[in-house]
């Protein structure tokens, strides 16, 4: 029993040197600051949390809308792309029909243009033709008739008749 009755008195003991031990009392205080302000900072602090959450969900539903609106601006810029190139081949088709086009007019314009180049040089050679066989038969006439006067002047020497000279002289009015 002695040594319960030590075992007991040492734990009065204990219990009288931590009541008046000054950390058991700070440990205490601790503990009861720390379960006021768990009790009246927690609405505080969790309003601030909650804020704090809503304010990063809206923060994410602003950078999902970016990116769709983004994703669909994307889609936008590469559908106006793809036919901003379809309108570029189309303008490079027509340019080139219109190239062909053009140089078959051109082609049939200058075809036609030395055709009647041609008409013409042709003209001119027909006429310078014509112009030589004139002036050769006037020659030949002219000399016809030189050798003609000249052999009538010599009989009308011989003969000396005024009316053959007329006849003569009338004769080459006549064949030009």
């Amino acid at each position: 029993m002695v040594l319960l009755e030590t075992a007991g008195h040492a734990a009065d003991a204990h219990q009288v040197g931590l009541l008046e031990n000054p950390t058991f009392w700070v440990a205490v205080s601790l503990v009861i600051f720390l379960a006021i302000v768990w009790i009246k900072g927690r609405p505080a602090i969790s309003q601030g949390i909650g804020a704090k959450i809503d304010a990063i969900r809206a923060e994410i539903e602003e950078a999902e809308r970016l990116k769709e609106e983004a994703l669909s601006l994307l889609a936008q810029y590469q559908r106006q792309h793809r036919e901003a190139l379809e309108q570029a081949e189309a303008i490079i088709e027509n340019a080139r029909a219109e190239a062909k086009r053009i140089k078959a007019q051109a082609t049939k314009r200058m075809d036609e243009q030395l055709a009647r180049r041609e008409a013409q040089a042709m003209d001119k050679i027909r006429q310078a033709e014509e112009t030589a066989v004139k002036e050769v038969r006037a020659a030949a006439v002219d000399l016809a008739l030189a050798a003609a006067e000249t052999v009538l002047v010599k009989e009308i020497a011989k003969n000396g008749d005024p009316q053959l000279q007329k006849a003569i002289d009338g004769l080459a009015s006549r064949l030009h």
